[in-house]
Formats: C-alpha cells, structure tokens, sequence
C-alpha cells in the first residue's frame, strides 16, 4: 500500500516526541542525583519539626517537671524549725488567777528522715536524666519522621512528573498508530493497545497527582509550614549518602551512645535508690527536737534549754514489704535493660542492612532504566522502518515508564535508609 504524502512527516514527529520524552523522562529521573526543594532543605524541615512537634514539647515539659522533682527532694532533708507560743490559766490558792504564759523555740529532726535524703535525691536526679534522654529520643523520631515525609514529598512530585511525560508520549503515539491505521498500515489491534496504554497513562496521571498532593500536604501539616514553600525541586549537591556499614560494627556504635540505652539505665538506677530509701525507711523513726523555752508561770520567770527523744516502731511487716517491692524493680528495670539492647541490636542490624540491600537496588534498578530505554529507542527506530508493530512500541514504553518509576522509588528509598541508619548510629 502506497504511503501517503503526509504520513513519513507524522511518523517523524512521533519519533521525536517519544525519543525527547525519554530522554527528558531520562535526565530527569533516572539521574543518581537526590533532589529537594528549591526553598527548603531537609537539615532545615528536620530543625522545623522538631521546634514545633508536639511530641517533643511533651517531652521537654517532662524534663521540666523532673528538674523541679529534684529540687524539691534537694529541699526536703528531715530538720524543721518551731516556734510556739502557749498561755494558760494557773491554778492558785488566792483570789488571784495566775496565768502560764510560755515561748518555745527549737529546731526537730526524724533520724530516718535524714537517712532516706540521699537516695530520694539520687531517684530524682536519675528521673532527670531519663527524662533528658527521653527529650532525646523524641528529637531523633521527629527527625527520622520528617526525612521519610520530606522524601516522600518529593518522590511523589517526581513520579508526578514521570507520569505527566507518560501521557504526552502515550497521546502522541496513539496519534500516530491512529493516523497509520486510518492509511491501512496497521491492524485495528495495534490501535486498541495504543488507546489503553493512553488510558491507563492518563489513570496513572491522576493517581499520581492525588498522592503528590498528599505527600505535599503532609509535609506543610507536619512542619507548620505553607504548601507554597514545596514547590520547585533542584539536585542536593550537598548531600552524600556514603555507603552502609557492617552490621555488627553499627550495633557497637549505637550500643555506645544510644538514649535509650541511658535511660534504661536510669531507670535501674532509680529502682537501686529506691530501693536504698526503703531499706533504711524500715529502720524505726527517732524524732530528736531541741531548743530553748521562756515564759511566765505562776509569776515566775522561766527559760531554759529544753530536748526531747522519740522513736515510733512500727507494729506491721510494711518496711520489709516496701524493700521487697523494691527488689521485684530492680530485677524489672534489669531485664528491661537487656530488652532495651536486644531491641536496639535487631533495630539497628535491620538499618545497616537494609541501607547495604538499597544502595544495591537502586543500582540495579539504574541499569534498568539505561537498558528499558535502549530497547525503547531500538522499538521506536523499528516501528518507524516499519518492521515493528505498534504493540511492540507499547510494551517497550510501559517497561521504560516501569523502570523509571522503579528507580525513583529506589533512589528515596536508599535515601531514607541511610538517613535511618545514620539516626541510628551517630550521637545527636
């Protein structure tokens, strides 16, 4: 069939059109290169986050109530002073009526008061030091939040585009295989397949701007910051990945500084203070008070020093039931501990781990891209000497449009892998 005087015009411009789209959909893509937004990098949506996380003023609020515990028990250490005052009727074998007027002045202690002091002043100081440590953790989950949504945001603004250029080269070669089955070059099942690759590039469209929206959306909401400011994506010259570490020397790492790991530790440590105050509260109290006394009795001037000694023995088991109790907390607080590191070993192996297997999918999932483009570029050269059908085109795009989405997937997820893994193992 002979060809018409338009159609090698129309067959040229598709070509270019999907031979421009790849190339575009290639630089843009399938670089290596990790993108941000133009007005605001991660380092400073990571900053953002955290000054106005709730979950990190939870914190910090507890860090304040624990400074003020520690003051307080510093204020309590068992001496009070007192100071009375007393007027009564004397009796008297005269008409007169004598009057008993007396001034006390003197300062009281409870021994055992004094012996619990330390460790209630320990406890607290460890309640400080846990709650500092939780202020910590709070800080490294905020930020680990914010790098997973930030990359989020701007993968999906990627795929967005990834999708947008799917659907310019779909349109054109169903353009194409249209204007070649109207000349009776093509059967009408070339066609077919061209009108749904369009359709479902054009569902993949608005899939795609559903979840940019979303993923920007989150962001904004997460940060506290307008949508305005998440537009534009340039390269992250600044950033480098590195490559993963070995397992076992990142759980030395972390085991090394990690958080958590001190504020299990102050929590047995609280638990051994309690403990202590306990022990020593099981001693029976004995009040000791000493001062001076001055007055009126009878018409006589008194004064003097006066002293006074108590004990109160406590007539149930509560003492040695309180020590008890506290031993069952000390072996709690131990075996969380060991919890606490066996946790932290299996997180961190799984970070190492995981940043080693993403650096090597993502490679591969480049050299997907290079080759689906390279079978792309021979279908496309085929299909306009005529010696490929219009499904062929189809299929080898789908592919290409497939690897890309694959590989940008891969790059933020090597991204946030490594970003995991270095929350893991780098002191804040």
């Amino acid at each position: 069939m002979r060809k018409g005087p338009l159609s090698g015009v129309r067959v040229g411009i598709v070509v270019a059109v999907l031979v421009l789209a790849a190339a575009r959909a290639a630089c843009a893509d399938a670089s290596s290169a990790v993108q941000r937004f133009s007005a605001l990098t991660v380092a400073q949506a990571e900053a953002i986050g955290v000054a106005v996380s709730p979950d990190v003023e939870t914190a910090r609020a507890g860090v304040d109530a624990a400074a003020a515990a520690l003051a307080q028990a510093r204020g309590v250490n068992g001496v009070s002073a007192l100071i009375g005052y007393a007027t009564q009727p004397q009796g008297s074998d005269t008409p007169v009526q004598w009057q008993q007027r007396l001034g006390v002045y003197q300062l009281q202690t409870t021994l055992g008061d004094i012996g619990a002091y330390a460790p209630l002043v320990i406890q607290a100081r460890s309640a400080l030091a846990q709650a500092i440590t939780d202020e910590l953790v709070a800080e490294r989950t905020e930020r680990l939040k914010v790098v997973a949504v930030y990359y989020g945001a701007v993968q999906s603004r990627l795929q967005r585009d990834a999708k947008d250029d799917a659907v310019t080269s779909a349109e054109a070669f169903e353009d194409d295989v249209r204007a070649r089955y109207a000349a009776g070059k093509l059967p009408r099942l070339d066609l077919l397949r061209a009108q749904v690759a369009t359709a479902k590039a054009r569902a993949d469209q608005a899939n795609a701007v559903g979840a940019d929206q979303n993923a920007t959306d989150a962001l904004a909401r997460e940060i506290g910051r307008p949508a305005s400011d998440l537009r534009d994506l340039i390269d992250d010259t600044s950033r480098d990945d590195g490559r993963a570490i070995n397992p076992d020397r990142a759980i030395t790492r972390a085991l090394a500084f990690r958080p958590e790991i001190r504020s299990a530790d102050q929590t047995l440590a609280q638990a051994q203070a309690a403990r202590a105050a306990a022990l020593r509260s099981a001693i029976p109290p004995v009040t000791l008070a000493g001062g001076y006394l001055h007055g009126d009795d009878g018409g006589s001037i008194i004064g003097g020093p006066i002293f006074s000694a108590s004990v109160a023995i406590p007539l149930s088991g509560i003492g040695a039931a309180k020590v008890h109790a506290q031993d069952a907390a000390i072996r709690a607080a131990t075996a969380h501990r060991a919890s606490v590191a066996r946790a932290l070993a299996i997180e961190v192996g799984d970070a190492a781990r995981t940043a080693s297997a993403a650096v090597i999918a993502h490679d591969a999932t480049a050299a997907e891209v290079e080759l689906a483009k390279s079978e792309l570029d021979l279908a496309t050269r085929e299909y306009h000497g005529a010696t490929a059908s219009g499904i062929t085109v189809s299929i080898a795009r789908d592919l290409y449009e497939q690897a890309v989405s694959d590989e940008i997937a891969a790059r933020y997820a090597q991204v946030e892998a490594q970003a995991t893994l270095d929350a893991e193992i780098t002191p804040p």
